[in-house]
Protein backbone atom coordinates (compact mmCIF):
# COMPACT_ATOMS: atom_id res chain seq x y z
CA UNK A 1 0.00 0.00 0.00
CA UNK A 2 2.98 2.47 1.14
CA UNK A 3 4.18 1.96 -2.97
CA UNK A 4 0.64 2.15 -4.24
CA UNK A 5 0.67 5.77 -2.31
CA UNK A 6 4.18 6.91 -3.26
CA UNK A 7 3.06 6.06 -7.12
CA UNK A 8 -0.28 7.46 -6.31
CA UNK A 9 1.09 10.75 -5.67
CA UNK A 10 3.61 10.92 -8.42
CA UNK A 11 1.74 10.29 -10.83
CA UNK A 12 -0.82 12.79 -9.68
CA UNK A 13 1.93 15.25 -9.54
CA UNK A 14 3.21 14.51 -13.01
CA UNK A 15 -0.04 14.31 -14.63
CA UNK A 16 -2.78 16.57 -12.66
CA UNK A 17 -5.02 13.28 -12.89
CA UNK A 18 -5.93 10.58 -10.33
CA UNK A 19 -4.61 7.15 -11.44
CA UNK A 20 -7.37 4.17 -13.11
CA UNK A 21 -6.07 1.46 -11.06
CA UNK A 22 -6.68 -2.47 -12.60
CA UNK A 23 -5.33 -5.01 -10.04
CA UNK A 24 -4.62 -8.40 -12.12
CA UNK A 25 -5.91 -11.99 -10.29
CA UNK A 26 -3.25 -14.06 -9.34
CA UNK A 27 -4.00 -17.55 -8.96
CA UNK A 28 -1.53 -20.38 -7.56
CA UNK A 29 -2.72 -24.46 -6.48
CA UNK A 30 -0.20 -24.32 -3.59
CA UNK A 31 1.84 -22.20 -0.87
CA UNK A 32 4.87 -22.87 -2.40
CA UNK A 33 4.08 -22.26 -5.83
CA UNK A 34 2.54 -19.29 -4.33
CA UNK A 35 5.79 -18.27 -2.53
CA UNK A 36 7.84 -18.66 -5.58
CA UNK A 37 5.47 -16.79 -7.89
CA UNK A 38 5.94 -13.91 -5.72
CA UNK A 39 9.73 -14.25 -5.38
CA UNK A 40 9.36 -13.77 -8.82
CA UNK A 41 7.31 -11.10 -9.36
CA UNK A 42 9.10 -9.10 -6.78
CA UNK A 43 12.31 -9.50 -8.68
CA UNK A 44 10.76 -8.35 -11.83
CA UNK A 45 9.21 -5.04 -10.17
CA UNK A 46 12.51 -4.39 -8.34
CA UNK A 47 14.14 -4.84 -12.11
CA UNK A 48 11.60 -2.52 -13.45
CA UNK A 49 11.97 -0.20 -10.88
CA UNK A 50 15.85 0.17 -11.11
CA UNK A 51 15.33 0.82 -15.40
CA UNK A 52 12.72 3.23 -14.46
CA UNK A 53 15.40 4.72 -11.93
CA UNK A 54 18.30 4.66 -14.38
CA UNK A 55 16.16 6.48 -17.06
CA UNK A 56 15.45 9.45 -14.78
CA UNK A 57 17.54 12.42 -13.28
CA UNK A 58 14.32 14.39 -11.59
CA UNK A 59 15.52 13.68 -7.61
CA UNK A 60 12.13 13.84 -6.44
CA UNK A 61 11.37 10.51 -9.11
CA UNK A 62 14.97 8.67 -8.44
CA UNK A 63 14.38 8.93 -4.20
CA UNK A 64 10.64 7.69 -4.86
CA UNK A 65 11.91 4.70 -7.79
CA UNK A 66 14.68 4.28 -5.54
CA UNK A 67 13.03 3.17 -2.08
CA UNK A 68 10.48 0.99 -3.67
CA UNK A 69 13.11 -0.61 -6.47
CA UNK A 70 15.13 -1.54 -2.50
CA UNK A 71 11.79 -2.24 -1.29
CA UNK A 72 11.03 -4.94 -3.73
CA UNK A 73 14.50 -6.73 -3.14
CA UNK A 74 13.68 -7.07 0.36
CA UNK A 75 10.35 -8.78 -0.29
CA UNK A 76 12.27 -10.90 -2.52
CA UNK A 77 14.79 -12.09 0.03
CA UNK A 78 11.72 -12.34 2.32
CA UNK A 79 10.04 -14.92 -0.15
CA UNK A 80 13.38 -16.48 -0.64
CA UNK A 81 13.45 -17.22 3.47
CA UNK A 82 9.94 -18.61 3.22
CA UNK A 83 10.76 -21.08 0.34
CA UNK A 84 13.39 -22.31 1.72
CA UNK A 85 12.12 -22.36 5.04
CA UNK A 86 8.78 -24.60 3.77
CA UNK A 87 11.31 -26.65 1.65
CA UNK A 88 13.04 -27.52 5.23
CA UNK A 89 10.24 -28.53 6.80
CA UNK A 90 9.48 -31.25 3.86
CA UNK A 91 12.52 -33.02 4.76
Amino acid sequence: MQHFRLLSRLYVRLTGREPAIQTPTTTFSSYREGVALAFRQELEAAELYRDMYLQTRVPNIRDVLFRIMTDEMEHAQRFTFMYCADTSNMA
